[in-house]
């Protein structure tokens, strides 16, 4: 049986045709998130472009670097039970 590493998560082995679940990417070590970063007179707020609604804002950037990963990893325990009795298919985009 040949492994390959997935193309959208590279430090995951899969199986050919395996479909990766949410907790498994967020297992894997290397899986990156760009973030935008905002600085006002009230603090710093972060968010998460590639997760709509995956934003978290705070006092200092050590704190809002530092909670905007659970933000993400709570994102995507939200999005596994909402597919819990779907149909989960996926498609593949040519870039």
């Amino acid at each position: 049986m040949v492994y390959k590493s997935h193309p959208t998560y590279p430090d995951c082995t899969l199986l050919p045709c395996h479909r990766i679940e949410i907790r498994e990417a967020l297992s894997c070590q290397g899986l990156r998130y760009k973030i935008a970063l905002h600085h006002s007179d009230e603090g710093y707020s972060v968010s998460v472009p590639g997760l709509p609604g995956c934003w978290f804002q705070g006092q200092i950037e050590v704190e809002v670097l530092a909670n905007i990963e659970t933000a993400i990893r709570e994102y995507f325990s939200v999005v596994e039970d909402l597919l819990e009795n779907a149909e989960v298919r996926e498609i593949e985009l040519a870039v």
